[in-house]
């Protein structure tokens, strides 16, 4: 079983869990999880914390 650790949202609607090495990026932005300027800042960095996560499991 792989540990899971999250990465709460303080004033994002996006936030992100990690199963491993799996990150799960999640939007809660009801009621339809329109893109916002809020939700793609929040996508931003989820992905470029992704991004920085590869980068440092790289040989």
């Amino acid at each position: 079983m792989s540990e899971v650790t999250d990465k709460p949202a303080a004033t994002s609607p996006v936030c992100t869990k990690r199963h491993g090495d799996v990150l799960m990026i999640l939007a809660n932005n009801p009621p339809v999880n329109a893109l916002s300027a809020a939700v793609r800042q929040g996508l931003v960095a989820a992905i470029e914390e992704a991004e920085g996560t590869a980068r440092s499991k790289r040989w």
